[in-house]
């Protein structure tokens, strides 16, 4: 059975946090998620169906040798939560988005080499610029009390900090995908953003415009604008019911 880390840690580890698990416990954990070994229920996004364009694959014109995870999906036996469950799992999920196929980090690259990238966690700053060079139609929605300026260690950014360096390999080895790619997605950054400081010369730098607004006022508006888009359509009336045909579900379950 696959059990998410706080679940992990509460019944294994005795509560205490992934920094003071024993090697033996941090190589038991990252077992029970890696990708061929979570059971799904076929409603993730980006498996079956991706929700954010509401495209889905054909079933019934798809076979397991091309598609794997088509052996992992059953219902009732995901223990996770779906947003752990993204893409099939943790486990290298930057290659298997890049290739759904067969998570080639070799082909991801050459396909990431035709995207836009940002380290918006790594260089807030660089990655504004970055946004605000390529997308310049794209504004920052602020609360009206910005925190930009204040640091706050968030209890995952805290452990992080804290895990050993046999740890730290342990899980680079689990992602090593993810690793290769993340390495050539942080050159191609820095070579965007080098070009774009060339081309600016002495100019001052163009940031994207700020648009100050509640948290309240920004959840609304992205709802009211999802829903005003979509609703209307039809793709968007049976997005439930359609997930849950490609999941091998009764269609009055998604309905219900």
């Amino acid at each position: 059975r696959c059990c998410d880390c706080r679940r992990f840690e509460r019944e294994v580890a005795g509560n205490r946090s992934i920094d003071q698990w024993t090697p033996a416990e941090l190589r038991r954990y990252l077992r029970s998620i890696a990708r061929e070994r979570m059971w799904l229920s076929g409603e993730e996004s980006g498996l079956l169906c991706n929700k954010e364009n509401l495209m889905c694959i054909d079933r019934g014109r798809t076979r397991a040798l091309h598609l794997p995870e088509l052996r992992r999906v059953r219902l009732g036996a995901a223990n996770e939560r779906n947003g752990f469950r993204f893409l099939g799992g943790p486990q290298n999920s930057l290659a298997w988005m890049l290739d759904p196929e067969s998570g080639n980090p070799r082909l991801a690259i050459w396909r990431l080499r035709r995207c836009v990238v940002g380290l918006q966690i790594e260089d807030p700053d660089a990655y504004r610029r970055v946004l605000a060079w390529h997308f310049p139609w794209i504004h920052e929605v602020l609360p009206r009390r910005s925190l930009r300026n204040k640091k706050v260690e968030t209890r995952s950014s805290g452990i992080a900090n804290r895990l050993s360096r046999s740890a730290r390999a342990l899980i680079a080895r689990f992602n090593w995908r993810d690793m290769r790619i993340y390495r050539a997605a942080r050159r191609q950054f820095q070579r965007q953003l080098a070009r774009i400081v060339e081309a600016s010369g002495d100019a001052d730098p163009r940031l994207p415009p700020i648009v100050a607004s509640s948290d309240q006022d920004v959840g609304e508006y992205v709802n009211g604008l999802a829903t005003a888009e979509l609703s209307d359509s039809g793709t968007y009336s049976v997005s439930r019911q359609l997930t849950a045909y490609m999941a091998g579900q009764p269609i009055a379950q998604a309905v219900g």
